[in-house]
């Protein structure tokens, strides 16, 4: 007695399975592979056959910033270097450090954004409101200024200075003002009071 894969039948159903898994390798193939046709000689007769070619999946472009790195560094000015860096690798890039650096007055694993000013102070340097502020707006800049500068804006505390601060070591500089309600503790009527004197630069 014949098997079941033996018969006409049965024959047809693993044809049939082959061509499947044929066609689902295939195309996983193409995905990443072009076929070409090319003719190769086998014992004097050109046989025509294909070949699957690699196909290289093409590198992501890397967002590059700029950022202005002053003060006790080695080489200050304009640095660029890719998004998603920190205070820490711009301040390599810009030489390091100088001796008389005070460190400690620095977030190096602050995130970095592009047009973002860097100051890294001397010791015993008493930093200025001044370099948080705009020059040409006045404004106070909310991706860097400090707890006490913080605190000159309306209905901002000390405690809410802190959750700013938290939050731009958490999640990055701010990327447009309004974002700022996203503090604890800042709603609707607070940034109302204060979106005329904040800036992002």
């Amino acid at each position: 007695m014949k098997s079941i894969f033996e018969t006409k039948w049965g024959k047809s159903i693993i044809a049939s399975i082959a061509i499947i898994i044929v066609a689902c390798v295939g195309s996983i193939m193409l995905a990443k592979y072009h076929v070409e046709d090319i003719n190769i000689q086998a014992g004097g007769d050109e046989v025509k056959t294909k070949v699957a070619i690699s196909i290289s999946e093409p590198e992501k472009p890397l967002n590059i910033i700029k950022v202005d790195v002053k003060g006790a560094v080695k080489n200050p000015g304009v640095i660029a270097l890719e998004e998603g860096k920190r205070v820490d690798d711009v301040l390599k890039k810009a030489g390091g450090a100088l001796e008389t650096a005070d460190l400690n007055k620095v977030n190096l694993a602050a995130p970095l954004m592009d047009g973002q000013v860097i100051y890294i102070p001397k010791e015993g340097e008493i930093i200025t409101s001044d370099l948080y502020i705009n020059q040409s707006s006045g404004k106070i800049n909310i991706n860097t200024a400090d707890k006490q500068m913080l605190q000159k804006l309306p209905r901002v505390g000390e405690k809410i200075a802190e959750r700013i601060i938290e939050y731009r070591n958490e999640n990055g500089m701010f990327e447009r003002i309004e974002d700022i309600i996203n503090v604890s503790g800042i709603g609707e009527t607070t940034f109302e009071d204060m979106k005329d004197l904040i800036t992002l630069y």
